[in-house]
């Protein structure tokens, strides 16, 4: 780092973003001041460029090079704190920013407020990725305040998918009483209903502590009110669930009481005032689909590129893909390695070495891995995402399963769950989209140098072979291969490159 005092720093950085992040870290040519509270509640001024900011920002273009601009040197901003200006004001300056779990909706709101889209995709892509959910209610609420509804939605898949740690966390008992309803109203919630009633006993015992009542079963019921009461599951849990935790705490009428009762004993009850079936989110059921119905056999060596682009218009979760690889007298899988990223983001979801052992099968029949995701993936809707798997096969040899793609194992964070498979070489038998969610499509291409290993199916020309009730939204190119039908009622578009 250059010394302050140093008359010519500009010479030892090699960029203007280096030399433009120096002098702001330095409150050099600075000609503008934002004054905000900080967390003590104490005003304090940040120092900027409104140069940098104008190139930066058409808000700011306005707010300093229009006709009505500010001509003072000094701007109070009373919607924000200095911990989330100062992120927003380092990242114009530097394109750095350091988001936390308690700054990234202030940095967001700030970045959707001054039109800066890139920091807006930074606060995205950290809320995909290290929401945590210790933090989630807090930053969900701070979402439905902004009225930020794709915030709002990586909030809601935090809460769904690890409901038990989300609601067992201090930020949970500060929820107002229309986001607990909310929560209690969701059908995706990953957790068993005896936690759920904990949590809600929790959030109303440390209300009626807040309001200084009397901790009784009276007053939880006045706080929680019949609503929220009537959307706990009583009929999921155990009759000792029921007894030892439910019973006591004396939220309950004497009548709702005996109403449960009766439904333990098969004993028809008077009124249904409990909803009895499974929220979609309790289900452990995992689904995998087999794209393939053909084994290609061909030579393999040297480095193995396998990348596929694709995108679901429902939100799921990737929990293990499958690799059909390498099998061979001769022949060694060295240096595999599989990824999983989101392409408009540039963010690595996932990656991990594959193990060479090629002698392993998958079903006792065909060599490959099957690889775990712990925890999945979550995969949203509008988002491109790609898979890529790179193996060195050495030496040359003559495969029964070449090195491939996969069959994706997910689960669909709503209603059903789901999985999709894809590949360049599968088990006879294999089929693509057999489990797609109800109305769902894989839209997915190939890119440039990428692989499709199947052959056609028997008899159809490649490309034309779709059955019934299925639609094929491209023909392949000349000389690309398609291998693999699609099944009643699917969709599957698709491109493959010229030669491949």
């Amino acid at each position: 780092m250059a010394d302050k005092e140093d008359s010519s720093w500009q010479t030892q950085f090699y960029t203007l973003r280096e030399r433009v992040e120096y002098a702001f870290n330095n409150s050099l040519f600075c000609d503008i001041e934002f004054t905000v509270e900080d967390s003590n509640g104490d005003k304090v001024a940040l120092s900027a460029n409104k140069f940098v900011l104008s190139v930066s920002s058409p808000v700011f273009e306005t707010m300093f090079q229009g006709k009505l601009a500010e001509q003072g040197p000094q701007i109070h901003l009373p919607d924000c704190t200095k911990d989330g200006l100062q992120e927003m004001l380092r990242f114009v300056h530097s394109e750095v920013v350091n988001l936390t779990g308690s700054n990234v909706m202030e940095v967001l709101y700030l970045a959707s407020k001054y039109m800066l889209p890139l920091l807006q995709d930074k606060c995205y892509e950290y809320l995909a990725e290290n929401l945590t959910p210790d933090d989630a209610f807090t930053a969900l609420t701070q979402a439905q305040q902004l009225n930020n509804a794709r915030a709002e939605e990586l909030c809601w898949n935090v809460v769904d998918f690890q409901t038990h740690q989300a609601v067992t966390s201090k930020a949970f008992l500060n929820i107002s009483r229309y986001l607990l309803r909310q929560v209690l109203e969701r059908e995706t919630l990953h957790t068993d209903e005896v936690i759920l009633f904990r949590a809600v006993n929790t959030w109303a015992t440390n209300r009626i502590e807040e309001e200084s009542k009397k901790e009784i079963g009276d007053a939880k019921r006045s706080v929680l009110g019949d609503d929220i009461v009537h959307l706990i599951r009583f009929p999921l849990m155990t009759n000792t669930e029921f007894a030892d935790e439910v019973i006591v705490s004396g939220i309950l009428h004497e009548s709702e009481v005996i109403e449960v009762l009766r439904i333990f004993t098969s004993t028809a009850p008077s009124q249904i005032l409990f909803e009895g079936d499974y929220r979609s989110g309790q289900w452990n059921e995992m689904w995998t689909v087999n794209r393939f119905d053909a084994v290609d056999t061909k030579y393999c060596g040297g480095q193995q590129n396998h990348t596929i682009l694709f995108e679901v218009n429902k939100p799921i979760f990737l929990a293990g893909i499958r690799l059909f690889a390498v099998q061979s007298e001769s022949g060694s899988m060295l240096e595999t390695k599989l990824s999983v990223q989101n392409v408009q983001c540039k963010s690595n979801l996932f990656q991990t070495d594959v193990s060479p052992n090629v002698k392993k099968t998958i079903d006792g029949l065909y060599c490959g891995h099957s690889i775990t995701i712990s925890p999945p993936i979550l995969l949203l809707s509008k988002e491109k995402y790609s898979i890529t798997y790179t193996a060195n096969v050495q030496p040359l040899s003559t495969s029964v399963l070449t090195p491939s793609l996969w069959n994706l194992t997910t689960t669909q964070p709503s209603t059903t769950h789901s999985i999709l498979g894809y590949g360049s070489s599968a088990p006879t038998g294999g089929t693509f989209g057999s489990s797609v969610p109800t109305g769902g499509t894989f839209v997915s291409s190939v890119p440039t140098g990428g692989l499709f290993g199947s052959p056609a199916p028997t008899g159809g020309a490649s490309g034309s072979s779709v059955s019934k009730g299925g639609t094929f939204g491209s023909p392949v190119p000349t000389g690309g291969l398609f291998g693999s039908p699609v099944p009643t009622g699917g969709t599957f578009v698709s491109s493959v490159p010229t030669g491949v």
